[in-house]
């Protein structure tokens, strides 16, 4: 190979490179645009699923603009969503396999069908709710009592089914009525967002995005008693309660705290906002089994329990 065509393949190389740079920096930022337009749906969902939850189960209205729970609760949503509408495109192909068969038959094929895929998706579902909230299955029907998620999982692989058909077959032109937004997977998802908020949200843990009240125990200021006494049942002798966590904010906390009315039934709940200022104190639930996870000869530490028998970290020479 000459000079000359080794001098011209090197300046093509270079020229190559900023092609090349270019193109990654395009793919980058398309990423990057994909992830914030995402953020922005699951914070606008989350703020639409808290704020129904909250208003229907408790008529409490918390319309903080700075929370981390709307994406989270938004983002998990999203991904039932996004497990609903292949569900929903499963089952439309399979439909269109057997679109030549009578009507008797594509009846029967849709409704096993959807009972595969419907079936499988809660099995799949259930088992992480289980393995994330470390719970042992007394049964089958008390498992579900507990989250009911299949009747909204049915109606989500409802409802992008029907999207998805009339967007193929553009059959809402020959509708009676004027249907708004037939084609639209946004008003599907607000509509979705709306009933999940309203009658599901509340049967889900905090650890997947749920709203399942969380029980803790409050430990209130002593030097705030006689405000505190106001709200909850608390003395200068005994300064904590147990209660369930529902929502919180910058400042405050909203509970559900024994109701203290003498003729409500003793298994009352009310929901209360107690302002952050006269606790010091909250104590989770979950217990931590050190020996799990630390490990002495690893880091250097040693267990030695004090006389109120609470394990004190001390570091060994």
């Amino acid at each position: 190979m000459s000079n000359k065509n080794k001098f011209m393949k090197t300046e093509a190389e270079k020229d190559s490179k900023p092609d090349q740079l270019s193109a990654y920096a395009e793919k980058i930022g398309g990423m990057g645009n994909v992830l914030i337009a995402l953020s922005g749906l699951s914070y606008a969902l989350g703020f639409i699923i808290v704020n129904i939850y909250l208003a229907t189960m408790y008529r409490i209205y918390s319309f903080e603009i700075f929370n981390a729970r709307y994406v989270y609760s938004g983002a998990s949503f999203l991904l039932l969503c996004l497990l609903a509408y292949f569900g929903a495109s499963f089952l439309s192909s399979k439909m269109e396999h057997i679109r030549n068969k009578s009507r008797f038959q594509k009846i029967l094929e849709f409704v096993g069908w959807f009972g595969v895929v419907h079936g499988l998706y809660l099995a799949s579902f259930m088992s992480i709710v289980l393995i994330v909230e470390s719970r042992k299955i007394d049964s089958i029907p008390s498992l579900f009592s507990n989250y009911p998620i299949a009747p909204w999982l049915a109606l989500a692989m409802l409802a992008f089914y029907a999207q998805i058909h009339f967007f193929k077959n553009r059959n809402w032109e020959k509708l009676p009525h004027q249907v708004p937004f037939p084609s639209s997977v946004l008003t599907n998802i607000i509509f979705l967002a709306a009933v999940y908020g309203m009658y599901y949200y509340f049967f889900l843990p905090p650890s997947l995005g749920g709203g399942l009240p969380t029980p803790i125990t409050l430990i209130v200021d002593k030097d705030k008693i006689e405000v505190a006494q106001q709200l909850l049942p608390v003395t200068s002798q005994n300064p904590s309660v147990a209660v369930y966590l529902i929502e919180q904010n910058t400042d405050s906390l909203y509970i559900l705290v024994e109701s203290q009315n003498t003729s409500a039934s003793a298994n009352t709940l009310r929901a209360i906002q107690v302002d952050k200022s006269i606790i010091v104190g909250i104590v989770y639930p979950n217990k931590v089994n050190l020996s799990k996870w630390l490990e002495k000869e690893s880091v250097g530490l040693t267990l030695t329990p004090s006389p109120t028998m609470t394990p004190v970290v001390t570091s060994t020479p």
